[in-house]
Order: C-alpha cells, then sequence, then structure tokens
C-alpha cells in the first residue's frame, strides 16, 4: 500500500536469521525519525538477537529520532492477563460471541502451534534497560496502548 511513498519504509525481520534484517536500509545509508517495532520481539530467539536489533536501527536514526518498541510481553503470566483483559472487554463491548469464536480459532492456529513449539521470549524492563545501557541509548516506559494489559511500549532514543 505505500510502496510508492517514499517517507515510508516497511520490512519484515527474520528473528532467527544471521543480521537483524536492516541491513539494507543501513547500507543504503537510510535515516529515520521514527522506527516502529511492533510485536516481534517475543518472537525472537534470545536477548542477543534483540540487541542486534536495537544496535542496527540505532544506526538507522536520524538526530532526535525514536523507536518505538511496542507490544512488549514482559512474562509469561502475561498471556493469561491478556486473555482476562480481552474476555473482559468483549463483554463490555458487546462482542463477546465473536470473541469466543476468536480464541477457538486461535487455540488451533499455526500461531499457537508455534508459541507452545518455541516458547515465546519475555523481555523484562531490567532486560530493556540492560540492552539500552550497553547501546548507549535512552528508553522510557509509554502508556499503556493496547487492549493485552500486561503488554508495555517503550520509546527508545539516542
Amino acid at each position: 500500500k505505500f510502496k510508492d511513498t517514499r517517507s515510508f519504509h516497511f520490512t519484515t525481520i527474520d528473528s532467527g536469521g544471521a543480521t537483524s534484517g536492516l541491513t539494507e536500509l543501513i547500507d543504503q545509508s537510510n535515516k529515520f525519525d521514527a522506527i516502529i517495532i511492533l510485536s516481534v520481539i517475543q518472537y525472537f530467539p534470545n536477548f542477543d538477537k534483540v540487541e542486534n536489533l536495537l544496535k542496527d536501527a540505532k544506526k538507522l536514526l536520524s538526530p532526535g529520532g525514536k523507536i518505538i518498541l511496542a507490544d512488549v510481553i514482559q512474562s509469561e503470566k502475561g498471556l493469561w492477563k491478556d486473555a482476562y483483559s480481552n474476555l473482559k472487554n468483549s463483554i463490555q463491548k458487546k462482542y463477546f460471541l465473536s470473541f469466543v469464536q476468536f480464541m477457538m480459532k486461535a487455540r488451533f492456529s499455526n500461531y499457537n502451534k508455534f508459541r507452545i513449539r518455541n516458547n515465546l521470549l519475555n523481555v523484562s524492563e531490567t532486560e530493556i534497560a540492560r540492552i539500552c545501557r550497553n547501546l548507549e541509548l535512552h528508553y522510557e516506559l509509554l502508556p499503556v496502548c493496547t487492549l493485552q494489559q500486561s503488554r508495555v511500549s517503550y520509546c527508545i532514543t539516542l
């Protein structure tokens, strides 16, 4: 949809790959005011891969730029909190039946099979702080911006 828009770039990242997936953009000397990493780091195999991603994202930031690291799962308990908050919301907003249908599909989905087989990476604020310290970055916790009450988002700056 945005392929012809010069101010917008979308790239996919192979969380298990040898590089962060941002190498091509770095090689082209691109600079961005904002980089949004949305709901992906839980699929990375370890914290070193997350650190490499943020290290490469840092190279792409223009002065004053921001990395928004959004929808980060902090603990395994969060999955239950997520389900509960979504259930509560579905009742309040009167789409409970749709929620139950979605949960049944999700239960038997490829995503759920992947989640069970690989475990999702839980990234605590302590770990984000360590990575940012290593990369000489600053971070701040953002207000909750998803239905999943157990997930957090960070704004990371130079």
